[in-house]
Formats: structure tokens, C-alpha cells, sequence
């Protein structure tokens, strides 16, 4: 998180992006960013998935852009399991 909001991906060495799980908050290894500085979903490693949105698209959750799955939390939504996405978690303190 920075300054308070969350994150889909945050810088990493040598130029490089890490993608940040919307499930369970798991980053990617250091991939190759595109043009617009998100991670290309190309070089983020097998099982990776990404929920495409523009750059300037603002979240409930305060992140900006894309959204992405690591392959374990791809894994159980496969098999049928229900994740809680971090955007929902803000107003469940209850």
C-alpha cells in the first residue's frame, strides 16, 4: 500500500514492475513494464492473469489500472472457491 491506498503493482529493480495479487496481495517477479508503466502481463510468469483497465481508471479501493491474480489465488478460483478481493475488505471492519 502507498499512502494508505492499494496497489497493483509497484516498482521493482532496473526499470522493472512487479504485479500485485488483488486477492491475496502476493507479488510477481520483476517483469518488463508497458508502455503506459503497468506490468506486461507477457513476462509476469505462468499462471499470472490480468483484469485490463485504462491507466487513469480509479478503484474503490483507491488502486489505479490494471487488476492482477497471482496463480495460486487463479488456482483456487478455478476450482471454485470464493476470494475476497482486497477492494471489498475496506468496509468490512464491522
Amino acid at each position: 500500500m502507498t499512502n494508505g491506498n492499494a496497489v497493483n503493482y509497484v516498482q521493482a529493480s532496473n526499470g522493472k514492475v512487479r504485479a500485485v495479487c488483488q486477492c491475496c496481495g502476493a507479488k510477481s517477479k520483476p517483469a518488463k513494464p508497458c508502455n503506459d508503466g503497468e506490468p506486461d502481463l507477457f513476462y509476469l510468469g505462468r499462471g499470472w492473469s490480468e483484469a485490463p483497465y485504462p491507466v487513469d481508471c480509479e478503484h474503490s479501493d483507491g488502486s489505479r489500472g490494471s487488476t492482477y491474480t497471482c496463480p495460486k489465488c487463479n488456482k483456487r478460483l478455478h476450482a471454485g472457491e470464493k476470494l475476497r478481493l482486497r477492494e471489498y475488505l475496506r468496509g468490512s471492519d464491522e
